[in-house]
C-alpha cells in the first residue's frame, strides 16, 4: 500500500511505521470479511485459535496476555463465545475467582472452519519475502 505522494515524514522510522499501521488495518478488514460466513469477530476468532493451540484448559489471566489487543473486557468476549456454545468455562474448585476456558466440539468445528476461511486470503508476496517480513516484525515485537 502506497500512501499519496503528498505525504512527507520526518523519518523512514514514521514512515514504516505508518505503512506497517496500514497494512494491519487493510488486513484486519480482509480478515473480517472472510470470518462473515462464520459470524464471527476477528476477537472471537483469535479467542479460538489462541484456545485451539492448547490441548488442556486455559486461565482467563494467561488467554488476555495471549491477545495483541489486551482488551480490557474479556469476560464479555467470553460470555458471547459461550454463548454460542463454542467454549466451555469452568472455576477452579480452590479458588473460585480462578476460571478455566477450553473450546467445545463445537468450538474447535468452528475454529477450523474460520481458519481455513482466512487461510484464503491471498498475500502478494513470495514465500522469500513473507519469510523476511515475519522476521522483521518479529524483531520489531521483541523491542518493545
Amino acid at each position: 500500500m502506497k500512501l499519496k505522494e503528498g505525504n512527507h515524514f520526518t523519518d523512514k522510522s514514521h514512515n514504516c511505521a505508518t505503512q506497517i499501521i496500514c497494512t494491519a488495518n487493510l488486513l484486519s478488514f480482509k480478515m473480517e470479511e472472510a470470518l462473515q460466513p462464520t459470524s464471527l469477530s476477528l476477537q472471537q476468532y483469535t479467542v479460538l485459535s489462541i484456545l485451539g493451540k492448547y490441548k488442556n484448559e486455559l486461565n482467563v489471566n494467561i488467554l488476555r496476555s495471549k491477545l495483541l489487543d489486551r482488551q480490557p473486557n474479556i469476560s464479555r468476549l467470553l460470555n458471547k463465545l459461550s454463548e454460542k456454545g463454542l467454549i466451555n468455562k469452568k472455576r477452579c474448585t480452590t479458588d473460585q475467582r480462578i476460571v478455566y476456558i477450553a473450546l467445545s466440539e463445537k468450538g474447535k468445528e468452528m475454529q477450523l472452519k474460520a481458519a481455513k476461511l482466512i487461510a484464503q486470503i491471498v498475500f502478494p508476496i513470495s514465500d522469500e519475502k513473507m519469510e523476511i517480513l515475519h522476521e522483521i516484525l518479529s524483531e520489531i515485537r521483541s523491542t518493545n
